[in-house]
């Protein structure tokens, strides 16, 4: 059978890792438009199905909505059975720049764990100055962030619980890759981690480690790990479009591929319907 974990962890670790958890500023760098074609959306409604035999897995829903310079300002994920097992809003200033994050998220045995994440801006300059990252009642993470002169990040001192320097970010943009690097190092100036993330999510983006290929409309294609030839898997992406160019029905296929990345053993996993409304 098709290794899926080592997959998706593997997909997970080049695109964003860090010893300490996530990047703290990518929970800014994250928060962009969504790339919808051809109209305004004001909610849209996935239903994600698994498709493999062997492996047990319940239908979902996804449910999302969209501010008018379509930016998400809520989520919600429910099972048919379970009911609704994760919430998130999206709060923003009059530039859209995010002010809060606020997750919900029902764990097994412990229940519903709460998290928000809150930016703040410097009063004179109005650039991006701290972000917090609050589980519960505590302060987890916080990152005290410094920018250039025209307001773009470019480092963050990252602290603990405890007011502790535990690390610092590095940011570097290549919009020629449309790319943003993310160099994390611990105190003593070693290395821990390497984060990825596109710096316009509406066009392609790939990496040295992240192999991608896509559609002539911009669609994701091909996913695999670049470069690493014990992997042969990776996941392959055929979609259904609407009048206006968005998909509304996505086959995501475990593939296998040949040296010559040619695609073989080709069988669904997942299939997801969205239904999308427009204002």
């Amino acid at each position: 059978m098709f290794n899926r974990a080592v997959i998706i962890i593997g997909l997970a670790l080049v695109s964003c890792m860090s010893a300490n958890g996530q990047a703290v500023i990518t929970h800014y760098l994250n928060v962009q438009p969504e790339p919808f074609r051809g109209g305004r959306v004001k909610a849209v409604i996935e239903n994600h199905e698994l498709m493999i035999n062997d492996v047990a897995g319940q239908p979902f829903t996804v449910e999302k909505k969209y501010n008018g310079a379509q930016y998400i300002v809520s989520e919600e994920s429910k099972g048919k059975a379970s009911g609704a097992n994760l919430s998130r809003t999206w709060e923003y200033d009059g530039q859209n720049r995010p002010l809060l994050i606020i997750t919900k998220q029902f764990v097994n045995i412990l229940g519903w764990k709460n998290e928000r994440i809150e930016f703040t801006y410097n009063d004179t300059t109005t650039f991006l100055q701290t972000i917090k990252v609050i589980k519960g009642d505590e302060v987890e993470v916080s990152g005290n962030v410094k920018c250039d002169e025209k307001g773009i990040p470019i480092y963050v001192e990252v602290f603990n619980n405890r007011g502790a320097h535990i690390a610092t970010e590095k940011i570097y943009y290549l919009p020629a890759n449309n790319l943003v690097k993310i160099m994390v190092y611990k105190i003593n100036n070693q290395l821990s981690g390497i984060t990825n993330i596109p710096l316009d999510k509406g066009k392609p983006f790939t990496h040295s480690s992240l192999k991608r290929e896509y559609y002539s409309n911009g669609d994701i294609m091909l996913d695999s790990l670049d470069g690493n030839e014990k992997i042969n898997q990776a996941y392959y992406y055929e979609y259904e479009y609407d009048s206006k160019g968005n998909w509304i029905v996505k086959t995501t296929y475990q593939v296998n591929l040949t040296k010559s990345n040619k695609i073989r053993n080709k069988k669904a996993e997942e299939k997801t319907n969205r239904q999308i409304i427009y204002s």
